[in-house]
């Protein structure tokens, strides 16, 4: 669980358990991600072909939102990092899920919506169970597919913006939200998460955009209040919430020379790899396949 400990006045200081380099400064906004309830609901014979309607309806839609994200991280960070939207997309479109979806609409009259959350919960319990550590943090991938479909199936508005220049708390955080938030019209200065892991595609996406993040502070989403200051400081792993002058003044003097190193480290690159007594240094690297 994440420490959480008392600084002086009303500062406190919780502890989490990784995230993305960097340091943040700014007022909180909560971000609350309503749950999705999902009953066990059926329809009659005749409706099973208007359900399926709903069904490819919404999967279309879902494609076309990962399309479009995927489109904002290729053009912000690479192929590399939009690889995590395509594998999402996959999951969409993956057969053997689909026809296990449709089976349960067709032949066991269940509304879409209980066929979706039915089948994506037993794909989700198998990777949980898993003893691969990467393999267990695509379960957030599977939930954020999950979301998205139902939400289209019901319509509602998804939020892809918040107010600028804030620093974001949630419980958790998508890759997605993470590429919308760091758009320029929200600037997202840095997010600090209830869950999530070094390897979460979360996590992954706010180091590939320069977003301050620390995650797995467990309860930090119900002590955070909105509009107040935060500090998220990616390095010691930690978020600082009401902080004093002194620890802002601090943080600000880090961030002014952190700011100051990322700009100037590029200048760097094409530089000899020599030290000031002038012995070069070779960088090499063992690389071994199993």
């Amino acid at each position: 669980m994440g420490n959480v400990r008392p600084g002086d006045g009303d500062e406190i200081v919780i502890s989490g358990t990784g995230g993305a380099p960097g340091y943040a400064i700014g007022p909180i906004y909560v971000y609350s991600r309503s749950h999705i309830h999902v009953e066990e609901e059926r329809i009659e014979p005749d409706d099973v072909d208007a359900e399926l309607g709903r069904l490819r309806y919404a999967l279309a839609r879902s494609a076309k939102d990962l399309a479009k994200i995927e489109s904002i991280t290729r053009e912000k960070i690479g192929d590399q990092s939009a690889e995590i939207f395509v594998a999402q997309g996959l999951m969409i479109r993956d057969d053997l899920m689909l026809e296990e979806v449709r089976a349960l609409i067709h032949e066991e009259q269940y509304k879409a919506d209980f066929a979706v959350r039915s089948v994506i919960d037993q794909h989700r319990r198998r990777l949980a169970a898993s003893p691969n550590e990467l393999l267990r943090e695509r379960v957030n991938d599977l939930s954020d597919v999950e979301e998205r479909i139902i939400r289209h199936l019901r319509r509602e508005q998804f939020l892809s913006a918040i107010d600028p220049n804030r620093v974001v708390v949630a419980e958790n955080l998508t890759a997605a939200d993470i590429v919308l938030f760091s758009r320029p019209k929200t600037r997202v200065l840095g997010c600090a998460m209830d869950f999530g892991g070094t390897t979460s595609h979360a996590t992954i996406m706010a180091r590939s955009l320069g977003v301050p993040a620390v995650v797995g502070t467990h309860k930090i989403s119900d002590i955070a209040e909105p509009g107040a200051t935060a500090i998220v400081d990616g390095f010691r792993r930690r978020v600082i919430l009401n902080p004093t002058e002194e620890t802002l003044d601090s943080y600000r003097v880090r961030r002014k020379r952190y700011r100051r190193l990322v700009k100037e480290t590029p200048k760097l690159n094409e530089l000899p790899a020599e030290t000031l007594d002038h012995h070069n240094v070779v960088l090499r690297a063992n690389l071994e396949f199993k």
